[in-house]
């Protein structure tokens, strides 16, 4: 799955770059957009820092895995207030073709290279609202493994599979009762820090 620039978002404001038509096709056969460079270089390095700097706790999901959560959410807080714009949600909803969307949450979570990182097959709907899910490498150094793969439930048919190799790289991918995702874990390097949220449809 190849990365395309599509948009940018900055601190105060959104570039969108392409129409979201030219990504419906990638959309509806891997279940997922790869976008390059989606966070203009100044909002990038201010998150990069409250990485950096931020503090992180540990946190077990029952059943699933691993990982560590930004705690408070500093990055997470500041990212989800920018992508929650209506330009960008817009655009979203006719790139995916996903129905109208009403909000997005989420939070920044990092794994390490411990054999112990990791998260196993789920489809995140443990909460029913979530429409679609993004995340956003906010990782300041390389690492190996950390690969995410989304898959068919029923088959097992792996639709997509994705390594965040740059800063600022961004995934979108659907969230439904018929596919599932993981995110391995990191053998080397890192940490992978990752913003992680969802899209939520809007209530009927």
């Amino acid at each position: 799955m190849k990365a395309s620039q599509v948009f940018v978002v900055g601190g105060f404001r959104t570039t969108l770059l392409a129409s979201p038509e030219i990504v419906t096709g990638e959309f509806s056969k891997y279940r997922a957009i790869a976008c390059a460079n989606a966070l203009e270089p100044d909002l990038l390095a201010t998150l990069l820092r409250l990485c950096r700097e931020g503090q992180f706790e540990s946190n077990e999901v029952a059943h699933l895995g691993h990982r560590e959560v930004e705690s408070p959410q500093c990055a997470g807080r500041a990212l989800t207030h920018v992508l929650k714009r209506a330009d960008l949600m817009e655009w979203i909803e006719r790139a995916t073709g996903c129905g109208p969307l009403e909000t997005l949450d989420g939070r920044v979570v990092r794994a390490r290279a411990n054999n112990h990182d990791q998260l196993l097959w789920h489809d995140d709907l443990d909460d029913p609202r979530r429409r679609l899910a993004i995340t956003i490498n906010l990782s300041e150094h390389g690492y190996e493994g950390g690969l995410f793969e989304l898959r068919e439930k029923r088959t097992e048919r792996l639709l997509a599979a994705h390594h965040h190799l740059a800063p600022g790289t961004a995934l979108i991918f659907d969230v439904a009762r018929d596919i599932e995702h993981r995110v391995l874990p990191v053998t080397s390097g890192g940490p992978r820090c990752v913003y992680t949220g969802w899209f939520f449809k809007r209530a009927e």
